[in-house]
């Protein structure tokens, strides 16, 4: 562990977690690094050839610690590469309930292709120390239209309710726009999966050329279906 001041410090990039400095959790964390004079458990960073040092978390200590008017913030300094970097991002940041999910898929699919070989999902899954369901879920967000990726940056749209739209085609993402805003995760889910259903049936039929899903999620279909009707007759 290493003592590094504040002016030599860069926060993470991307910043992941987003949070306002106004909450009363906020403060009493100023309260609590400014009484111990500096936080606990040392944030990890990576060197830098400028003599800087970069965050790979706890960007939220490291304002605090600047609130609290401290000099000096201790830091876990380990080398690494910028895949390594960003690796350690995915995993500080699959825990948390404040990190932006439009922006962690994003650079999870960023990260899935710095490699010489695209990773797999078994093998994202592992970066971030959560299943392959959940990787797939997250990854399948960068599938929203952007403005719908916006309403769900501001808090309009659940993540929940973002993952079950994120399913859609993107033809049909603004139909149910406003159901995502005001039904709860389970009932939104029945009606991504009944349009989901209606779409293939109207792809059987011919009416639509293409599908922008890979094979493996086309094969999910009839699940789905069979998902839908049980809700329906309860």
């Amino acid at each position: 562990m290493t003592r590094v001041p504040l002016s030599l410090i860069d926060p993470p990039s991307p910043i992941l977690r987003h949070f306002r400095e106004d909450t009363v959790g906020f403060q009493e964390l100023v309260t609590q690094i400014k009484d111990a004079g500096g936080c606990l458990q040392a944030p990890p960073a990576r060197p830098r050839l400028s003599g800087r040092f970069q965050l790979v978390d706890g960007y939220r200590r490291f304002r605090a610690h600047k609130i609290a008017n401290l000099d000096e913030m201790t830091l876990n300094i380990i080398e690494m590469t910028d895949s390594e970097y960003l690796r350690n991002q995915m995993l500080c940041n699959a825990m948390h309930e404040d990190t932006d999910w439009i922006d962690y898929a994003r650079h999870l699919d960023r990260l899935r292709r710095l490699e010489d070989e695209e990773m797999s999902l078994d093998k994202l899954a592992e970066v971030c120390g959560r299943s392959t369901t959940w990787v797939r879920k997250i990854l399948q967000l960068n599938n929203l239209l952007r403005p719908v990726a916006d309403m769900v940056k501001r808090g309009e749209i659940t993540i929940g309710n973002a993952k079950s739209l994120a399913r859609l085609p993107r033809s049909l993402q603004p139909n149910l726009i406003d159901g995502a805003k005001l039904l709860n995760t389970r009932q939104f889910d029945i009606e991504v999966t009944h349009a989901l259903v209606d779409y293939r049936e109207q792809m059987v039929k011919g009416k639509y050329q293409d599908m922008p899903f890979e094979g493996r999620q086309l094969a999910g279909y009839d699940n789905m279906k069979k998902k839908f009707l049980k809700f329906e007759n309860h």
